[in-house]
């Protein structure tokens, strides 16, 4: 049974090795994004495009970059999700990506204890946190 994760507006379904977003009127797309699994002392990682990276564990820090696609003609996403664990996961990532308005980018905004879904498209990161 897949599960149904929430990203702002945008709903998505886990499966078993595939995240699908949720469209209009129910269902799921025909895309889908294969699921990669890392363990927790992976702490440096290059994403590929189109990729959904999932950390078990709880990694103490998160040294992320971005791969370059080989096709610029249509638009690709980065995901990852992880949890930190009892103390917040150190996370770095790229220059010259923008933040959704609602991150607080000059504090620690990650926390411990919390899972933690990040989505980068069109040099775009957004992030949702459940606990």
């Amino acid at each position: 049974m897949p599960q149904l994760l929430n990203e702002n507006e945008v709903s998505y379904y886990l499966g078993e090795k595939h995240i699908y977003p949720k469209v209009e009127g129910g269902g799921s797309s025909t895309t889908c994004l294969p699921i990669v699994t890392k363990l927790a002392s992976e702490t440096t990682a290059t994403l590929d495009p189109d990729k959904c990276y999932i950390w078990q564990g709880n990694p103490a820090s998160l040294n992320i970059s971005l791969a370059t696609p080989s096709d610029n003609t249509v638009t690709h996403e980065y995901w990852f999700i992880f949890s930190s664990g009892s103390t917040a996961t150190n996370i770095s990532l790229p220059n010259g990506l923008l933040w959704d308005s609602n991150i607080d980018t000059t504090s620690q905004f990650i926390e411990a204890n919390t899972t933690y879904e990040f989505h980068i498209c069109n040099g775009i990161v957004r992030v949702g946190g459940a606990v």
